[in-house]
Order: C-alpha cells, then structure tokens, then sequence
C-alpha cells in the first residue's frame, strides 16, 4: 500500500539537501532575469522555502512580500480606473465588516493586522499593477519568467520525490506547507503558457502541458486530476472550428488521457491503493464523493463531514439563521488564522468537529457571508478588465471551483491570490494589446483599399 508522508515527518538534514540542489539548479539553469522591481517579486514569490529555511519564521517571506508590493504600489500614477472603483468599493466594505469582527469579539488589533495582511496584499497589488500601466511587451517578458519558474517547480518536485518521497507539502521552493499550492500551480501555469503562446499549443509546448503536472504528482493531489481536463479542454476548444480540426481531435483524445493517467498515478484514486493501479472511474469517483462528505454512507451519518458535506450543512444554518451575529460577522479567530474553537462549535452546526470545509464554508465562519460574497465579488472583479468573454469567463470558473468545492486558496492564501491576478492582468494586457492591433488593421484597411476600378 502506498503510503505518503507528512512534511513535518521530514528531518531536517532532508530539507538542507533539497534546499541545497535547488539552489545550484537555479544557479546552473536559471537565465536572462532582468534586475527590476517586478522581477524580483517574482522571483522572492516562488522561493518563499529559502527564506523560510534561513529565517525560521514565517514572518520573513511576508515581510519581504510585503515591502516588494509596497514598492510596486508607490511606482503607480495612483489613478484608478473607473472600472476598478467597483472592485475598490467592494474591498473597503469587506474590510470594514472584517475589522468589526475583531472589534465585536474583542479580539487585538494585531491579530486583526496579521490576519488582514492575506487580503491586503493581494489587492494593493492589483492596484499597483493596473496604475504602472505594463506594456504588452514586459508582461510577455514577465509571463514567460512565470513560467520558467513553474517549470523550475516541476523539476524541483522531482528532487523532492528523490530526497524526501511524495508529500503533501513542500511544493518546489514556492511553499513548505498547504498541498493546495500543487493544484494551482499547473492550473495558472496551463493558462499562462497558452495565452503566451497566443492560444496554440503544438509541437514541444506539450511537453510543458505535462511536465508540470509533476508538481500534484509529487504531492499526491487528487483534485487535479478532475479539473486539469476540463480547463485543458476548454483552452483547447476555444478556437476549434470544423476547419481546424487538429483541435477537436486533440482535446477529444488527450482530455480523457490526462484523467485516465491520473486516477492510474495517484494511489487513492484506483482500488489497489497504488501507483500505476488499475484504471477505474466509478472508484475514483466513490472514493471523491465519500472524501467530500456527500456520499450515501457519509449522508446517512448524525454530522456531515467532508468539504461539501460539511459546507451543505453550514449553508443550512445560515439559511435558518440569517441574521445571527455569526451568520453576518462569523466567528472569532486566533493569530494562527483558525477558528477560535471556544467561540465555534463544529457540532452545534451539523458537522463533525476537526472536518474539512470547501473554501466558502471557512470564509463564510471566519468573516460572515455579506463579507464572503463582498470578496468573492472583489476576485470576480480581478478578471473583470479581461476583453475575451470566453477567457474572462474561464478564470471566473476556476474561481468559484476553487471557492465552493476545493480549498478556497485563490481568496485566502496570498500567493495563490498573487498568482490569481497576475494571471488576470496578463490576459487583460495581452487581449487588449490584441483589439488595439485590430483597430489599427481595420483603419488601414478602410483608408487604404486597393483601386477597384477598371483599367
């Protein structure tokens, strides 16, 4: 039986070898890094694991994060677009309700600040960036280091197996703990990589496609393997056309290759409880209801468990309790950022106490649902300024899967959140870049048609 380990199972000698190959891998194939603000954002984004190894604390990576988006911030013109004003006001009123939470449950400013740094981060950022005004070009520049990085994270997933075995934790050099960081990782590197490519993938970009699925195969992810083909299909098949052919028939053969690979790769997701097990769906899907608390079995139980199970039976309570203190605020929470389990009772609520909860089921705990759906309005807004109705569109998918059925790490986990909207400034940048060449197409064409007449 295969059987993965924790990352707090990993002796320390374990973490200076791995840390130690990482770094001479970037020093002997890490190339044409520009020395600019936002490179080294990057770049102090996706290897959070050093400063973590060298700082001991996890306060050194979030300050220097910090102070890096202070930075970008400040080089802005401070003008907001007018589109972005909905999103500000949005945001002003979700802090507002978050800082009364703190107030009304008496909790300390400093828990208050620490906590809201999660949130603050990422949107000043965002205003950072839509004030710098980047050209198509440096977002290219920037895209493509975003992707040799997740590529580098695939390769250091392999180091990891090597050294440590498959765990959950420690992805790549980006982050030690939280194994949802492995899921959303290849899902932003899939979309950066196809709209860098200008929506073709062919030739060696397959290669890419799948190396990085190595980040989940190392963490022993499961969600992956059933939202990594629908978003793969849907890049695939935003162009296809009867004319174009080579797309249909790629996504109608290497969609269902991808499940097919990964519920034989991933031990729990095949009867044998193995890698390379046998192929068979109607277990993997058993195995993900149950784990996701709304099978038969976990359904007939006295308390709902699972992330969906326990959401349902929460969403109940608000919906018979909506004006409750904590159905509108939530509950109090401590400096780590859990609950605190004096104020929350898990079975007062229907659920079994220390279950998992999709993502909305803890924003909804922690700061009420009028401030969840003010967030959630707030990261819709992120991809708001995309042109492309079908990409925009896409991005609000993977969102709210993210949100209401998996970990919610796009809202609550900064750099999951970072990775979020420098996903949707490219695509805004990139697609607007592309209507501004068409527009210049279709004058010249207007001013200057050929003489039609007869000689």
């Amino acid at each position: 039986m295969f059987v993965s380990r924790s990352y707090l199972d990993i002796a320390a000698v374990q973490y200076y070898i791995f840390y130690a190959i990482l770094a001479i891998m970037y020093l002997l194939f890490l190339r044409r890094v520009r020395k600019d603000l936002l490179s080294a954002f990057l770049f102090v984004l996706f290897n959070q694991g050093f400063l973590l190894l060298i700082g001991g604390s996890l306060s050194y990576p979030k300050i220097l994060i910090s102070l890096l988006t202070f930075a970008i911030y400040l080089s802005g013109n401070f003008r907001m677009h007018s589109k972005d004003l909905k999103v500000s006001w949005a945001f002003s009123l979700f802090s507002m309700l978050y800082f009364m939470n703190f107030y009304y449950f008496n909790v300390s400013l400093k828990v208050a600040i620490f906590q809201y740094y999660k949130y603050l981060i990422p949107f000043m950022l965002y205003l950072g960036l839509r004030s710098i005004n980047i050209g198509e070009k440096k977002w290219d520049y920037l895209a493509g280091f975003v992707i040799t990085l997740i590529a580098f994270q695939a390769s250091f997933s392999i180091v990891k197996i090597l050294v440590m075995g498959y765990l959950e934790g420690v992805i790549g050099s980006i982050a030690v703990s939280g194994g949802s960081m492995a899921v959303t990782l290849p899902l932003t590197g899939l979309i950066f990589y196809w709209i860098y490519k200008n929506e073709s993938i062919k030739g060696r970009d397959w290669f890419y496609v799948a190396y990085i699925l190595l980040i989940p195969i190392a963490s022993v992810k499961r969600a992956i393997w059933f939202i990594y083909p629908i978003v793969f299909m849907a890049l695939l098949l935003k162009n296809a056309s009867l004319k174009n052919s080579r797309l249909i028939g790629a996504a109608i053969i290497l969609t269902p290759l991808i499940f097919y690979f990964g519920l034989k790769i991933n031990p729990t997701l095949n009867p044998e409880g193995k890698m390379w097990g046998s192929f068979d769906p109607g277990y993997a899907l058993d195995y993900a209801f149950d784990y996701s608390g709304v099978s038969e079995d976990k359904q007939s139980g006295g308390l709902a468990q699972g992330r969906w199970g326990s959401s349902l039976a929460l969403f109940d309570n608000i919906l018979e309790h909506p004006f409750s203190i904590n159905s509108v605020l939530g509950f109090p929470i401590v400096k780590s950022g859990t609950l605190d389990t004096d104020e929350f009772m898990a079975e007062d609520f229907g659920m079994m106490k220390g279950t998992m909860m999709a993502g909305i089921g803890y924003l909804f705990l922690k700061h009420g649902y009028v401030a969840t759906l003010l967030l959630l309005y707030v990261f819709i807004g992120f991809a708001g300024g995309i042109r492309d109705r079908y990409l925009r569109l896409l991005l609000v998918f993977l969102l709210l899967w993210n949100v209401l059925m998996y970990s919610g790490g796009i809202i609550s986990n900064p750099t999951q959140a970072i990775l979020f909207i420098l996903l949707c400034e490219y695509a805004r940048v990139k697609y607007d870049a592309k209507a501004k060449l068409l527009r210049e197409r279709n004058i010249q064409n207007t001013h200057f048609k050929p003489h039609e007449g007869k000689l």
